[in-house]
């Protein structure tokens, strides 16, 4: 959804620039409904979006100021209004969201004034952003061939390509550095910008060398479209360190640990979940849970039904180092096995 709205944003943004690059008024009743739209469909599918949306309009303003097109800029900034009108009528909570812990720690990453923390931060926060790129948009063969592209370069760039580009990139780091997890799912909405990077290439270099390299590319996006199961380590932060904790490329889909899960190579047998106080985790099961299977949900680690005579126990906890999570268990009861997944411990119980 975001990813569909920021697409339509940036199509607002293409519109409205070519018109002031060339001086033409972008005043009408058209523009300004799509532009209204277009910032409140966007910011209510996140608030990371509000950094999108600045980068989008801080080039628009400067490009009206430059020009000295003050109604134009006038007309940018009376679009807001409209807009923050929808938002709070679509969504009345919305403010609620700047009061979480999440906004918080967000917010706190920005007033870091030490330079070498901010330094080292912003080296691994790139890190972070290029190993997500070639992990899952800029696949290593296909950094090859744009690589290639750069000796046989002939014509300039597209400028308005070349902005977007940046604009996704610029996003993608700001993003990454103040995220709780540095993951594909905060920056995957840009990705459609970054990648305008490799048609904007290729459609520069010579007519001949674009005949091999076009194809070549289409192979190597439709291999990666086909195949695009790989483990990779799911963070650097202390708390993902435990080897055993991958992830698919396609986040919660094909998950390496919950494919290895005992209890559900067992559909016979029914299932409890603890869930965690702070997150549920177990939604990243459902992907893989047996449809057959029995499953049951409780929140109080100390209200286990004893209604089953064999069950499975699964108990979340908040990381993959957690130590497990005491629990009281009938005296009729005996622990048959043990085994303990990415974030949960895991229990086989039979009665006696």
């Amino acid at each position: 959804m975001q990813e569909l709205a920021f697409v339509f944003l940036a199509y607002v943004f293409i519109e409205n620039f070519q018109k002031i690059s060339v001086k033409e008024s972008i005043i009408n009743s058209k523009n300004g409904i799509f532009i209204a739209l277009g910032t409140a469909f966007s910011m209510l599918t996140g608030y990371y979006a509000g950094i999108y949306i600045f980068l989008l309009g801080s080039i628009l303003i400067f490009l009206c100021i430059k020009n000295k097109m003050y109604k134009n800029l006038l007309f940018l900034f009376s679009c807001l209004i409209p807009a923050v009108i929808l938002i709070f009528a679509f969504y009345p909570g919305f403010l609620k969201g700047f009061r979480t812990y999440q906004f918080n720690d967000a917010a706190n990453q920005l007033i870091v004034t030490d330079i070498k923390i901010i330094r080292d931060s912003l080296y691994i926060n790139l890190q972070h952003v290029f190993n997500i790129l070639v992990n899952y948009l800029l696949y290593i063969p296909l950094l090859f061939v744009l690589a290639f592209s750069l000796f046989e370069k002939k014509e300039k760039y597209n400028k308005l390509s070349l902005i977007l580009i940046i604009i996704g990139l610029i996003f993608s780091a700001g993003i990454i550095h103040i995220a709780p997890f540095k993951v594909m799912r905060y920056i995957a909405p840009v990705f459609p910008l970054i990648s305008l990077i490799i048609p904007m290439m290729l459609f520069s270099v010579k007519n001949i060398c674009r005949t091999i390299l076009i194809p070549v590319t289409l192979l190597i996006i439709l291999i990666n479209a086909l195949f695009p199961y790989s483990t990779i380590g799911y963070d650097k932060s202390p708390q993902f360190t435990d080897n055993n904790y991958f992830r698919a490329k396609i986040e919660n889909i094909n998950d390496l640990d919950f494919k290895e899960s005992k209890f559900m190579l067992k559909p016979d047998i029914p299932v409890i979940i603890v869930n965690n106080p702070n997150w549920p985790y177990c939604l990243n099961l459902i992907f893989n849970m047996p449809d057959e299977q029995k499953y049951e949900f409780v929140n109080d680690i100390n209200k286990i039904p004893d209604k089953y005579n064999h069950y499975f126990l699964i108990i979340e906890k908040p990381y993959v180092k957690s130590e497990p999570r005491k629990f009281n268990l009938s005296k009729q009861y005996i622990i048959a096995d043990k085994f303990s997944p990415a974030r949960f411990d895991g229990y086989e119980i039979i009665k006696k």
